[in-house]
């Protein structure tokens, strides 16, 4: 540690003393054109008013020399001349490797060693209920795991505490006794030999009670390792958990859980977690854990509970040093909760095949996006309330959201027109959206507007495809082609 100090002190003295040296040689060039020029005044015997003031000049000339001498430089010249020859001054970038390896040491070897202490403890558990304490129970299994959690979180949270060094070590320790506490709940219910709870429903309470533990702590310490930590096993508990509408109402509850720590750490990857852990799960315990043995027709609710937290955590008015997100991240955010939302809605978890019809759903859901898009775009305009007003205008990134729910709202509503209508109908149908579009894009603003003309034409281009297809099908019907014939031969 001591090394790597005297290391950084000596670098940046090496770069002061390069910035001197290069004021030095800054100042000597200005003193060798000051005198040329007072050379070139006297030979050509300039008046006295000019001559009066090579002294003053000479006198400058020596102050400022001394003075650099001594160490005390003052620029003779401007404040803009100095700054730009100040920019061309490129001090050299020193990789210190010291600090890398030890960086490097204190994240990953952190992690692994985390890790493998937690794999070798569960192996060294399962030798140790193999040949020593065989007799013991699963009640003094399990309070023996829970101990050893209890030890890790609070190792983890003094060494965070105690010292600087030791604040990443202690995050890292603090999550694997979570890890611990995890797996021991999970194993209170779910293996055999530590087993002591035989009810699916109060094994499901220790689980959400233990993730509801780790989140407070993970919201106490403010820490990001320690509550995607918590928050990922969280929904792996209650994925596994054969409940029917408890893991389902578990799922909602942590995803506004991890909403609100995402908004209070400033954290994008507790979103992202929070996001992928909700849908994930929900499709292990609907499609593997559930599948073919319960009914389907109430999850749809709840495929939209997860949506809706999602979508408003982007929609909360913040400031710009506030945000958990930046500019592409939300985005990003916006774009997976859609895609998980319009997949979900879009088929029959039964038999995992596309609803019939589609076109409802394509439509719903298609509407919905143009009517977000269009308030967040004139809600201000139709309201009077100056607090909605300040807040529609303070969400993050509005103008960029309000193109991705338009155009995913227009995409949707198109195919859903194309699933419903065929022949001429579709074709004029299309037709009138392209033009609807066309003029909603001369009112628009760029992007939008680039936007806009894009999808007129791509949707112009569809409804004359679809315009000769159907000219195509109508005459090829055998019974219509000798109708033709015989007017013609008529």
């Amino acid at each position: 540690m001591q090394d790597t100090i005297i290391a950084e002190k000596v670098c940046s003295l090496e770069q002061q003393q390069f910035l001197l040296e290069a004021k030095l040689s800054d100042h000597h060039r200005q003193i060798q054109s000051l005198k040329k020029l007072l050379a070139s005044e006297a030979t050509i015997d300039a008046p006295i008013k000019n001559t009066s003031q090579a002294p003053h000049q000479v006198s400058a000339q020596k102050q400022s020399s001394s003075k650099a001498k001594d160490g005390n430089l003052e620029p003779v010249t401007s404040p803009k001349k100095e700054t730009s020859a100040l920019k061309k001054i490129k001090p050299q970038k020193t990789r210190d490797y010291h600090k890398l390896e030890q960086d490097f040491g204190k994240t990953w070897f952190v992690r692994l060693g985390i890790l493998t202490l937690l794999t070798g403890l569960i192996f060294l558990s399962n030798h140790a209920y193999q040949n020593y304490i065989i007799e013991w129970g699963a009640g003094p299994r399990i309070t023996g795991l829970y101990l050893l959690a209890s030890v890790l979180l609070i190792i983890g949270t003094y060494f965070e505490k105690a010292k600087a060094a030791l604040s990443h070590y202690g995050k890292v320790l603090a999550a694997g006794g979570i890890a611990t506490l995890y797996y021991t709940s999970y194993a209170a219910h779910h293996v055999e030999r530590l087993q002591i709870i035989g009810s699916p429903l109060v094994g499901g309470i220790l689980l959400t009670m233990s993730a509801a533990a780790c989140l407070v702590y993970a919201l106490w310490k403010k820490s990001n390792i320690t509550a995607i930590c918590s928050i990922a096993l969280a929904y792996y508990s209650t994925s596994i958990n054969p409940i029917d509408s408890f893991s389902l109402i578990s799922g909602l509850l942590l995803t506004l859980t991890g909403v609100i720590l995402m908004h209070k750490i400033r954290s994008a990857s507790i979103g992202f977690t929070s996001m992928l852990g909700s849908y994930l799960s929900f499709i292990y315990w609907q499609v593997i854990v559930q599948h073919n043995t319960i009914d389907h027709s109430h999850t749809a609710w709840f495929i939209l509970g997860y949506w809706l937290l999602s979508a408003v955590s982007t929609w909360i008015p913040r400031s710009q040093d506030s945000r958990p997100f930046n500019k592409k991240q939300g985005l990003a955010f916006t774009s997976i909760n859609n895609g998980f939302l319009i997949l979900l809605m879009s088929l029959q978890l039964t038999n995992l095949e596309w609803v019939d019809p589609l076109w409802p759903v394509s439509a719903i859901i298609g509407s919905s996006f143009l009517a977000i898009g269009l308030f967040f775009k004139y809600g201000e305009k139709l309201t009077s309330r100056e607090k909605l007003t300040s807040a529609l205008t303070r969400i993050p990134f509005r103008k960029s959201l309000i193109s991705l729910y338009l155009m995913k709202g227009i995409a949707l509503v198109t195919l859903s027109i194309c699933l419903k209508l065929t022949g001429p109908s579709l074709a004029l149908t299309l037709t009138i959206q392209s033009i609807l579009i066309l003029i909603a894009a001369n009112k628009s603003h760029h992007p939008e507007k680039l936007w806009f003309t894009i999808a007129s034409g791509l949707i112009l281009v569809l409804s004359f495809l679809a315009y000769v297809e159907s000219i195509a099908n109508q005459y090829s019907n055998p019974d219509q082609i000798k109708i033709i014939q015989h007017l013609i031969l008529a």
